[in-house]
């Protein structure tokens, strides 16, 4: 099981496979040298983490703590270092041109090199609505729903899909994905209820987990 740790915070990630292999966009590409950044503790997170917070000003610390969509920051990446953005959201439809597996490691890495070169250098989270595959992709793998999934009731089936999913989204140089929906919803009227697996608690309860595990278990 593989996860990836920023400033103590696990997050959702995987590796790219299942797509071309790409170049591992952002996590090898794009870093500093710790040699030259002295609040850098590579081996000790915890460290990292006070030494980061005693740096900080009050206007980066907002920074860190807000997230901005693909769309608004496209036009002026120079915004991420200028306000020490924390994090970028593509969501639906807020994809790069071409739509590629290359162009979005392409967008992903530069959105990075923005936030690495601010004043402390502290890395961006880029996350994704890849609910059903990695949907945004042009020619990615679609899988059901989770509603769908939850009607099969499959919890190793429901893994597979997931790990499927988490490989073709870390192809494209991103590591957190906003799924699985763990919502129980009793209202029809909801407009996501087609995004959780199903009404009874029991059933998501089952076939949350695995889609986790999904999600951060590449065997690599």
């Amino acid at each position: 099981m593989r996860t990836l740790q920023t400033f103590g915070l696990t997050l959702i990630c995987g590796a790219a496979g299942m797509l071309a292999p790409l170049r591992a966009a952002t996590a090898r590409e794009v870093k500093h040298d710790p040699k030259t950044n002295p609040h850098n503790h590579p081996d000790d997170v915890n460290r990292r983490v006070e030494s980061l917070l005693s740096r900080m000003t009050l206007a980066e610390k907002v920074g860190q703590m807000t997230q901005v969509e693909r769309n608004t920051i496209s036009e002026k990446p120079s915004d991420i270092r200028r306000f020490s953005l924390g994090s970028i959201l593509s969501g639906g439809g807020q994809v790069p041109t071409p739509n590629t597996k290359e162009a979005w490691a392409d967008m992903t890495d530069s959105f990075q090199r923005e936030a690495l070169a601010s004043r402390l250098g502290i890395p961006l989270i880029y996350g994704i609505d890849a609910i059903h595959g990695h949907n945004n992709l042009s020619d990615a793998v679609m899988f059901p729903h989770n509603l769908g999934l939850g009607a099969a009731g499959d919890r190793d089936l429901v893994r597979a899909v997931a790990r499927a999913t988490a490989i073709e989204v870390a192809a494209t140089g991103i590591r957190w994905n906003f799924a699985p929906v763990a919502a129980i919803p009793q209202d029809l009227r909801w407009g996501r209820v087609y995004e959780a697996f199903g009404e009874e608690s029991n059933l998501v309860t089952a076939l949350t987990p695995p889609y986790i595990d999904g999600l951060q278990d590449l065997g690599l």
